[in-house]
């Protein structure tokens, strides 16, 4: 096997990350334009090693590819619309009728965030297999307003919401870095829905799940299938940035109280079972303070 010189310079060093400079919906119709001018005698090589780069059957079946991400931006995704002018005209026909309010740049926006949302779909095994740490697409707010924090917040706040393996890029303007931490807090934020009654004993139905807030005492399974969890501390992991646990199976997420995130596989929160302290030193677990 011939290495690319992409994969010659990944090589280098393994925390090197090559990513794709454009939508992977637009992969397909380059990889086949390059191809046709492929020299002589060298077809085969230069499609194995493109393959090797990109290639939805291997995404979607085992959750690796050669990039470790994707970017792009509003005149990049042109790009995706000129490759198939026909199926992108009938999607702007079918926003404009269903959205009759839009005007021309509404419709425009309402196309991009879709072309977003396809992307990210299409590499989010990969972002999977690695537990957050690869797979991620790059949406970046309209370049036109960098002077502008107040669009370019609610358009980074549009971008988050396309995908979890999608991370928002703002341009390096002092409006930009102010919207930065903004849309940080803004998108970190998760709804989780209300506590299953009997999941955790009474002295602990606090937000910190626990009788002792510095202590949390808990059940180390998945609550969907009783797999073993991984335990991440704060700014550990990507998938996790507060901290948390994540199952080694289904790839369920719970946080650092473990309450599950809406939308993992496990149906309910880990079990807190009863517990309470004898004394500074000795924890009891298996029954509550009252019954001891």
């Amino acid at each position: 096997m011939t290495q690319n010189i992409l994969e010659r310079l990944a090589a280098t060093n393994p925390d090197a990350e090559i990513w794709w400079d454009s939508s992977p919906l637009i992969f397909p119709s380059w990889k086949a334009e390059t191809l046709a001018k492929a020299p002589e005698g060298q077809r085969a090589e230069w499609e194995a090693q493109l393959t090797r780069l990109y290639d939805d059957a291997t995404i979607q079946a085992q959750g690796t590819m050669g990039f470790r991400g994707v970017t792009t931006n509003p005149p990049l995704s042109l790009q995706a619309i000129k490759l198939a002018p026909q199926l992108w005209a009938d999607e702007i026909r079918k926003i404009a009728k269903q959205n009759p309010a839009l005007d021309y740049e509404g419709v425009y926006w309402t196309m991009y965030l879709d072309l977003v949302k396809k992307g990210a779909a299409a590499i989010r095994p990969v972002w999977e297999k690695s537990g957050g740490k690869y797979g991620f697409l790059s949406g970046q707010v309209d370049p036109r307003f960098v002077r502008d924090g107040e669009k370019m917040l609610a358009q980074g706040l549009q971008i988050a919401a396309q995908g979890p393996n999608v991370m928002v890029k703002l341009p390096g303007s002092q409006e930009g870095y102010q919207m930065l931490e903004e849309l940080a807090n803004r998108t970190s934020e998760v709804r989780f829905p209300e506590p299953v009654e009997g999941l955790q004993p009474s002295d602990a139905a606090n937000q910190f799940r626990s009788v002792d807030p510095h202590v949390f005492v808990v059940s180390g399974i998945c609550s969907r299938a009783g797999c073993p969890l991984i335990a991440f501390e704060p700014h550990q992991s990507d998938l996790l940035p507060g901290g948390g646990f994540l199952c080694t199976n289904d790839r369920s997420r719970f946080d650092a109280a473990g309450r599950v995130y809406p939308e993992s596989a496990a149906p309910v929160d880990l079990l807190v079972p009863p517990h309470f302290y004898l004394d500074n030193n000795l924890l009891v677990i298996g029954e509550s303070h009252r019954s001891a």
